[in-house]
């Protein structure tokens, strides 16, 4: 199974991780201790587990958010408590790539629930 982490805001679909919790104040901004990004991660709903075992039917999750910057903090998150490469995928064009693109569908929920094509 593959799940899609999306670093838009909460109303968007998916799964909402905030980069800046992985992070530390700016100025000077440094990603937060190793014991701190995995509490965020856990925290968030991120199969750590399942991202670092060898089991080959194990969870794979998808990165995305609007430029691909902030699913790039998240990637050096995961690398950095140790999930394996193969586990999750930046999808680095993100919204920016997908909303231009004129041959692939864009959907939004309409207001009694159902997801509709977007005008």
């Amino acid at each position: 199974m593959q799940d899609l982490l999306d670093v838009l805001p909460a109303q968007q679909r998916g799964k909402n991780m905030p980069f800046t919790e992985l992070v530390t104040a700016c100025p000077g901004g440094q990603m937060q201790p190793l014991e701190e990004l995995e509490r965020v991660l856990l925290s968030r709903g991120m199969p750590l587990g399942e991202l670092r075992s060898n089991a080959a039917d194990t969870a794979a999750v998808m990165l995305s958010c609007g430029s691909g910057l902030s699913a790039c903090v998240i990637a050096l998150a995961l690398d950095l408590v140790g999930a394996r490469r193969e586990r999750w995928a930046l999808y680095d064009g993100s919204w920016c790539e997908w909303g231009c693109r004129h041959d692939t569908p864009i959907m939004q929920t309409s207001e009694d629930g159902e997801e509709v094509p977007a005008p």
